[in-house]
Parts: structure tokens; C-alpha cells; sequence
């Protein structure tokens, strides 16, 4: 089943640049070494593109990617994880991707609202999650919120949720967004990813159309949970984080983490905020351990 059905998106200028950048998303999904099929969710914050990929019978998981790239970014993860699961990885509307924001999401409960919809078009009751980043802090928020739907639940290097986000990832990012020059770019890449990994030319491709192009409609922070809402936690947790993550202290990350119920942590030297790109056979090998055990 496909439910494609294109509308104009506002993040982009004009029609040409949306066309440019959906080009360039294609591109980068060919990195996918899976076949896969794409969908056009409606609902109530505008239309969420999801790219399906496994066996239809498999447990279902979702996947949430970080702020700044869209799906397409799982492309060295999603093969081991369709070996165990039927997966949908969901455009955040608002960010820059495929997706289509008619209504900006503003609140932890408006995410909430978001991804149920998303599961309840799937007819899927339960799922597990992973996301990265802006994603592992949606993951996190939904985990503490809706856990009659979650099985378990892998949290990579997530924004805010454990440790607060630094000031400086805060600054390098502003002025990212404000003068995305590829000398900026450049800069910025170098810092997140310390030289340990090199995007591929069609992702750096797409990342770049994105940039140039996009007007985002990002209105909610990811926040720091207090101890007790980490308690309240009830689903299986998985943490991941790069002792090089320049996002947020990934000491913080990993000792706070423990204080979730089922929660397991881990740490990776010589990786930082991109780990599941930067070491995936490492994380790729521990999240279908930790979904299959």
C-alpha cells in the first residue's frame, strides 16, 4: 500500500526548490540497502512522510531521526533492524524532510498526539522506538507518556532528557541556521563529527539542499526530565551515547539514565553525536540484541 498524495510545503520558498530538495531525498534513500515503501500520513499537524521498510509481518517499530535531516539519515541502521522488525521512520512535520506542517507542534503532549495518530493509521497497537538526537528526545517523551504503546525503547544520543543541552552546540547550531554558508557548514560538521566520519556524497548532498532551502517550523525544545519522571519510566530503555557527544555531557547522560526502572546505558569511545553513523556494526549489533533478548 502506498498513500501518496504531495501538497505544497511551506518550509520551501517555491515550487522549484521543493522539487530540488525532494530529488535530493530521493537520491539519498538509495543509500538504503532495503527495499522500502512511502506513505503520506494526514492528520491533524499536516501530512507525515513515513518510509516503511522490513517484513510485514514483523513486530512493528518506529524511528525518529534528528533535527536537521529527515528519514533517509538510518541508512546505515536500517538493515539490521529490518532483520527483526517491521519499521517506519516518520518525517517530523516542521523540520526539513517530506513531511508537510499545516499546524506546528508546540508541546510534549502535541508529539504524544502525533505519533499515536501515526501508529493508529498503521493499525499497530505497540511498538518498539529508537531516535536519535531531537528524535531520542521524542522517543523518551513518549515512552514516559504513552507506555501502554511502547515495548521498548533505544534513545541514541538524545537532545536534553538526561543532561542539558550545552551552549555551545547552542551557538555553533544558530549560526548554522542563520548563515548556512559552506564555509559555516563546514565548521560545523568538523566540531559535531571530530573528523571520525565523512558523509557520503548523497547524503551530504541532501543535507546541503535542505539548508539552503528550508524555513523551519520547529516550535518545542526538548527539556531535561526530572529524577522522578525518569523513575516513572516503565518500558525497557536503552541509552546510547559517544563519550565525544558535544550535545550534552554524556557522563550526565549515562549515570541519569540509571535511575529509570529497566534502563541500560552505554557509552562509546571514539564516537560522539553521530555514533550511529560513526560506529554502526557496534550499535547496530546492541540495539537487535537489546530488541530480541
Amino acid at each position: 500500500m502506498n498513500n501518496l498524495a504531495r501538497t505544497a510545503n511551506p518550509i520551501f520558498p517555491s515550487l522549484e526548490a521543493e522539487e530540488a530538495y525532494f530529488s535530493a531525498y530521493a537520491d539519498s534513500l538509495t543509500l538504503w540497502p532495503v527495499d522500502v515503501e512511502r506513505f503520506d500520513v494526514p492528520g491533524r499537524f499536516g501530512s507525515t512522510h513515513v518510509i516503511a521498510a522490513g517484513p510485514a509481518d514483523a513486530p512493528p517499530m518506529i524511528l525518529l531521526h534528528g533535527m536537521g535531516v529527515s528519514s533517509t539519515s538510518w541508512y546505515p541502521n536500517i538493515a539490521a533492524l529490518t532483520s527483526v522488525r517491521r519499521c517506519y521512520a516518520l518525517d517530523y512535520p516542521g523540520d526539513v524532510n517530506c513531511s508537510v506542517c499545516t499546524q506546528p507542534i508546540r508541546t510534549p503532549e502535541e508529539t504524544v498526539e502525533w505519533i499515536s495518530s501515526i501508529l493508529d493509521f498503521f493499525k499497530v497497537e505497540r511498538a518498539d522506538f529508537a531516535g536519535l538526537s531531537y528524535g531520542g528526545f521524542l522517543t523518551m517523551n513518549y515512552v514516559r507518556t504513552a507506555p501502554v504503546r511502547v515495548r521498548r525503547a533505544v534513545a541514541i544520543c538524545p537532545a536534553a532528557v538526561f543532561a542539558p543541552i550545552r551552549w555551545e552546540f547552542i551557538v555553533r547550531l544558530g549560526a548554522l541556521l542563520f548563515f548556512p554558508t559552506p564555509r559555516v557548514r563546514s565548521s560545523f560538521s568538523q566540531w559535531m563529527l571530530g573528523g571520525r566520519y565523512t558523509r557520503p556524497a548523497l547524503v551530504e548532498q541532501h543535507f546541503t539542499a535542505g539548508m539552503r532551502v528550508s524555513r523551519r517550523q520547529l516550535r518545542m525544545r526538548p527539556v531535561v526530565f526530572s529524577d522522578e519522571q525518569l523513575r516513572s519510566i516503565r518500558p525497557r530503555v536503552l541509552v546510547l551515547t559517544g563519550e565525544s557527544e558535544v550535545l550534552c555531557d554524556p557522563a550526565v547522560v549515562v549515570q541519569r539514565a540509571q535511575l529509570i526502572p529497566h534502563g541500560e546505558a552505554q557509552s562509546y569511545a571514539n564516537a560522539g553525536h553521530a555514533l550511529p553513523l560513526e560506529l554502526p556494526d557496534l550499535v547496530n549489533e546492541r540495539m537487535v540484541r537489546f530488541l530480541t533478548e
